[in-house]
């Protein structure tokens, strides 16, 4: 129990199953530290063995996620923009997301970082980090959300700004993951000259 006399749930490692066309990682991802906001405000601290660290992930839980224990969620992913930061989501900061959803049966899934990364898999560490936020977000965190949060595996992802074009990469590369996808501001066309511009 927590200060505020929210349970923890117990995580277990979990065998991640392929969210798409590609192969399982090695090693499944999991849970290393649970923080409770509020009983509806989730963190974990996923581990992911692509990545070698920790991720922080939030939660905002459905609204009947308590009421009904054996109801189950559709599921939406919320990318940051270029400007990412390590501590806390820009959708948490910079709007009312956390409200905005109180009232849905949708759970909100906000991994925290990706500064600059696009949320790909990059060929190299850079600056000490390697990014393999692409295996991440759709071979190593889906299936441990899809076991313990009560997912319909109904899945959308949105992004902003550089996460705009990220959603897009993301759902080509696992395209039975999601069934819909959402870019705000971003620049779909990356690789001509009307895009670079």
């Amino acid at each position: 129990m927590t200060s505020r006399g929210v349970p923890l749930a117990t995580f277990a490692p979990i065998t991640a199953a392929a969210a798409g066309p590609a192969a399982a990682p090695a090693q499944p991802a999991r849970v290393t530290k649970v923080f409770w906001y509020t009983d509806r405000r989730v963190a974990l601290w996923v581990h992911s063995p692509a990545m070698n660290t920790d991720i922080q992930v939030q939660i905002l839980l459905a609204r009947d996620w308590w009421a009904h224990p054996d109801a189950k969620f559709p599921q939406l992913t919320m990318l940051d923009g270029l400007r990412a930061q390590d501590d806390q989501s820009g959708w948490v900061i910079n709007t009312n997301i956390v409200d905005f959803y109180k009232d849905k049966n949708v759970n909100v899934i906000l991994p925290i970082g990706g500064e600059s990364s696009f949320y790909t898999d990059w060929k190299q560490p850079d600056r000490g980090k390697t990014y393999k936020w692409e295996t991440f977000l759709t071979k190593e965190l889906p299936p441990l959300i899809d076991k313990e949060f009560k997912t319909t595996k109904a899945n959308a992802i949105a992004g902003i700004s550089m996460a705009g074009t990220s959603v897009l990469n993301l759902a080509i590369s696992a395209p039975r993951l999601y069934r819909s996808v959402a870019a705000f501001s971003g620049c779909a066309r990356t690789s001509d000259p009307v895009g670079q511009e």
